[in-house]
């Protein structure tokens, strides 16, 4: 019995850290993404690393030094903790437009912006538009929390579509509804969801099947007959 009251107290533990590990971040590096064939540089660097060997956050003319073409204005999702990265950032073949797709925090102490904020929008460094996830998941029994995050999109951002050339980017919410964005302006342009395609195709598939049914039960009814 004592081995057992042993295991399950370890065996908390043990859960009890990976709860907490779920929602420990890995502190944010400073990133670029070069733009037009390398003649703008587009610099993300966490406030943190905020200092004199760092560029701030913005879009630069790739000269030395870089010339600034415009700074990512000081209210946005990093007031406290920084997130830009090359992997939740899609920039415009200029640059002067930006998605970026914070992690979606539920606490107001981890970020200055609205609570599940999940999608901003930039034009020319500053904020346009920005998107909850309540805002999108029309399904909210479906939207996911862990200790300090909102889970929200299918696949875990696999389905981010963006389309450099034409400005737009979709993606795909946990309920399975593709939204495409403008990005130059954030609005939606088109909303499709996609379990209205899944019943067609599951009751499509159903009515061939009951089709093939009755086929094979008249052929055999006919030949039965002959017999």
């Amino acid at each position: 019995m004592k081995k057992i009251i042993a295991f399950g107290i370890i065996l908390s533990f043990f859960l009890m850290s990976m709860n907490v590990s779920a929602d420990s971040f890995v502190p944010p590096q400073p990133s670029q993404i070069d733009l037009e064939n390398g003649s703008k540089v587009f610099y993300m660097t966490p406030l943190r690393y905020d200092g004199d060997e760092y560029l701030p956050s913005g879009l630069y003319y790739n000269t030395s030094p870089p010339e600034p073409i415009y700074l990512i204005s000081s209210y946005h999702t990093a007031d406290d903790i920084s997130y830009f990265d090359r992997y939740n950032v899609f920039l415009s073949n200029d640059g002067i437009y930006f998605v970026h797709f914070p992690i979606p925090f539920y606490r107001e102490i981890e970020t200055s912006a609205p609570i599940e904020t999940v999608l901003e929008f930039y034009e020319n460094g500053n904020l346009i538009k920005q998107y909850n996830a309540s805002q999108l998941v029309e399904n909210k029994k479906k939207i996911g929390y862990t200790v300090s995050m909102v889970m929200w999109e299918k696949d875990w951002g696999s389905q981010h579509r963006f389309d450099a050339e034409n400005n737009t980017l979709s993606v795909t919410t946990i309920d399975d509804i593709t939204y495409t964005f403008d990005i130059t302006t954030g609005d939606i342009i088109a909303k499709e969801e996609s379990h209205i395609y899944t019943r067609i195709l599951i009751i499509s598939a159903a009515a061939i099947c009951v089709l093939i049914l009755g086929i094979s039960v008249f052929f055999i009814i006919k030949q039965y007959r002959k017999c």
